[in-house]
């Protein structure tokens, strides 16, 4: 799985690991990498998994040039701990997250986009001092949504997808959340978003929670599965509504552009494994039920939400389908939605869209 592996340790572990995925977003990853650089907590590590990433930047270097680059000799004179660590096969974000995190030293973990950065010096330093000051498992922060597209032509869209992902972040429950308060936050009265960028964990809450999820080839949706888990172990949850992260829109897998590949079409329906799951693991009544102690029990509320976000899943995936996948590709990829998620659970998803028209 593993190619190659650059790395620098310091001698004492880090207080907090900044954990960086990059697949197909070299021509951005110098921008994300000087903002880590930046920040002024001196105790901080990157650890960079490039996903077999087949792009290169403007100067046509590869990611793994680019890492090296930034990190080995820093703008700010200081020596940085750092891994860099390339896939020679691309396993997807679930996988490469985990990979990452495992390989973390630190306190906590710090989770970025390699195509996002961090604005201000301060991000890191302010998160570990509010985890620390308030025992938190989580700390939890909000940024501003930005894109890097020009095209006239695509500006009304654009535009509209800023402002609706700027709604969610502004979802940002500050002050302290304890216990299945945090979960229920999370997915029943949304108190606050699950995406994990922006956010610090404790690291052995970030590892129990991996515990749970096997292994996954999944390009969309791993922020639910890792936020459920998480949500769901941790005690203290941490809020504040300082902006730091800035999150770019349109630069990758997820973004809404002409599906002209059954290779991308097949990261879109990803998410149904996902689901997939956690539904295996609420199948089991003792982890509903909370038996052992491990964590409270799951309530009925927390389920349905589950479900209902599948089932938003499905019917995005079907919109997707008749409004980004090429004509002569659609028949294949309808079966691969159906492969995917089910035949009877797709028919039954459009049968809800037909009656709603």
């Amino acid at each position: 799985m593993a190619m190659s592996l650059f790395h620098r340790h310091n001698t004492l572990p880090p207080k907090v690991s900044v954990c960086i995925p990059v697949y197909n977003t070299e021509p951005l990853l110098e921008r994300c990498l000087k903002s880590f650089v930046a920040q002024d907590l001196e105790e901080k590590e990157a650890v960079i998994i490039v996903d077999a990433s087949p792009g290169c930047d403007d100067k046509g270097r590869s990611a793994a040039e680019i890492c090296r680059a930034v990190l080995k000799n820093p703008e700010t004179g200081k020596p940085l701990a750092y891994t860099i660590l390339e896939h020679n096969k691309n396993l997807g974000i679930l996988e490469t997250r985990r990979d990452a995190v495992m390989r973390a030293r630190g306190q906590y973990i710090f989770v970025m986009d390699s195509d996002d950065f961090l604005a201000g010096t301060d991000c890191l330093s302010s998160l570990y001092a509010l985890a620390t000051e308030h025992d938190a498992d989580i700390v939890n922060s909000t940024g501003m949504v930005f894109s890097d597209e020009t095209d006239d032509a695509t500006a009304q869209r654009r535009n509209y997808l800023v402002q609706r992902m700027q709604e969610r972040l502004n979802a940002c429950q500050t002050g302290l959340l304890e216990g299945s308060d945090i979960i229920e936050g999370y997915l029943v009265t949304q108190n606050h978003c699950g995406y994990l960028w922006g956010k610090l964990f404790r690291r052995e809450l970030f590892v129990q929670a991996l515990e749970k999820i096997p292994f996954t080839l999944c390009t969309m949706a791993e922020d639910y599965i890792f936020y459920f888990f998480i949500t769901l172990f941790a005690k203290r949850y941490w809020g504040t509504d300082r902006r730091w992260y800035r999150y770019g829109i349109d630069t990758g897998i997820s973004s809404h552009k002409q599906i002209d590949s059954l290779d991308r079409w097949v990261r879109v329906c990803s998410a149904a494994s996902v689901f997939a799951v956690i539904s295996q693991y609420l199948d089991d009544p003792d982890n509903v039920a909370g038996t052992g102690g491990i964590h409270a029990p799951i309530s009925p509320q927390v389920i349905n939400s589950i479900k209902s976000t599948c089932n938003f899943f499905v019917r995005n995936n079907l919109e997707q389908l008749e409004e980004q996948v090429v004509p002569e590709l659609h028949d294949e990829a309808y079966s691969i939605l159906e492969d995917f998620w089910g035949q009877d659970y797709v028919q039954t998803i459009q049968s809800l869209i037909s009656t709603t028209k």
